[in-house]
């Protein structure tokens, strides 16, 4: 693990849901119900690298999906595994009055069963089309890509009366970039090399409590 010389407290922390809060890339494990995995992976792991454009790389894989029974969202919601240390983290931050946010490039289906399960005060992502129960393999209104992702950000700091530079966000992709660079305080959860420039403390055990001294201190 690599910190800080000098760590600000922070007043609100905003979390990538993929790879971040999860272990999973939810979607990656959706399309292993529709049979499609590998392919989605491999669009999954460019578009985190920064390989491709992810709102289009999303419209693709959401595509694959098309014709899936919707029941499968609940059965991978149960079984989606949560990074260690994330609920004592946002419990850490709840007991010091610091409120916690969830921005996910995946999807309200899911990220709604882990935001109530960890404890964030808000959470923000995509919505499958669903229709006769069934995916329709398109993503309905507005794609929350990387700009997505930043503007929750700000919006949500504007809100509660924040400067960007007094919150923190935590993330590992290309997805999180503009969020990463915009706050006081960028951490990266195992992250991809394409944000390591932005970042002010990268987590390479994975475990969440090691940011309770540093954003909480």
């Amino acid at each position: 693990t690599v910190g800080f010389s000098t760590v600000p407290v922070v007043k609100a922390v905003f979390f990538d849901m993929d790879a971040t809060v999860i272990r999973e890339e939810s979607l990656v494990e959706l399309s292993a119900y529709a049979g499609v995995q590998e392919q989605v992976h491999q669009i999954t792991e460019r578009a985190m690298a920064g390989e491709l454009d992810f709102k289009a790389s999303l419209r693709e894989r959401v595509t694959l999906l098309r014709g899936l029974d919707a029941s499968a969202i609940a059965t991978l919601a149960a079984r989606l595994t949560l990074m260690p240390g994330i609920k004592e983290l946002v419990a850490s931050c709840r007991a010091r009055g610091v409120p916690t946010f969830m921005i996910s490039g995946g999807f309200v289906e899911l990220a709604s069963v882990i935001a109530a399960d960890v404890g964030f005060d808000g959470f923000h992502a995509n919505s499958f089309g669903i229709e006769h129960g069934r995916l329709t393999g398109e993503v309905v209104g507005t794609v929350v890509d990387a700009t997505g992702k930043q503007e929750f950000m700000l919006a949500t700091c504007k809100r509660l009366g924040l400067s960007p530079s007094e919150v923190a966000a935590v993330g590992d992709g290309a997805n999180d970039l503009p969020m990463l660079s915009s706050v006081g305080t960028a951490v990266g959860h195992q992250p991809k090399g394409i944000l390591w420039p932005l970042l002010h403390a990268a987590n390479w055990s994975g475990d969440h409590r090691f940011l309770v001294p540093l954003l909480l201190a």
